[in-house]
């Protein structure tokens, strides 16, 4: 006789972190950016904000209008055209050519303490973690970053990403003198 599996309990929390995080896949799959413009720019739920990162990197190439259609939603949202292009631009992921240029590691680290959005400073530090040093993650002092937490909580984090840039910039100048 098949033994049946024990009943999975989740915790009230995790329900409701799963509920949200389903809820921007699904809009996604509808062809939905107004709730993707909404839980990037969560300033409370960083579990929403990843969800809508992750939602938005596969749901921008499915069609060519969604990048436009996406833009659109984040003007209509309030967001200035600067940053709303700023927004695609960084969901757009640079290439590993551009990720070793020290300018562009200084505006990523620059974002992360005064960007104008949750939406951005979300995504340069994804850009980060993800792209520019994924050994990072498991340092608390550099994956421990909340894009939607108050400036002076959030301060400790550029400081760690400054200094870890600094060494980034300077590794890959040494590679490059070796080329």
């Amino acid at each position: 006789k098949p033994r049946k599996p024990a009943p999975v309990k989740l915790s009230e929390l995790t329900r409701r972190v799963m509920e949200v995080k389903l809820a921007v896949y699904a809009a996604a799959a509808l062809d939905e950016p107004k709730p993707l413009v909404d839980a990037l720019n969560e300033d409370v739920k960083p579990f929403a904000r990843e969800a809508a990162t992750t939602a938005l990197e596969r749901w921008l190439p499915q069609n060519p209008d969604n990048t436009a259609t996406f833009h659109k939603q984040l003007v209509v949202k309030l967001f200035p055209e600067d940053q709303a292009d700023l927004v695609v631009s960084l969901l757009r992921r640079k290439g590993s050519a551009d990720l070793r240029t020290p300018a562009t590691l200084d505006s990523l680290v620059d974002l992360l303490g005064k960007g104008a959005s949750v939406a951005v400073r979300e995504l340069a530090f994804g850009t980060l973690i993800r792209d520019v040093d994924p050994s990072a993650l498991g340092n608390a002092k550099l994956d421990r970053y909340d894009a939607g937490g108050k400036a002076a909580d959030r301060e400790a984090s550029v400081a760690a990403w400054t200094q870890r840039v600094a060494e980034i910039k300077k590794r890959n100048a040494a590679e490059d003198a070796k080329k």
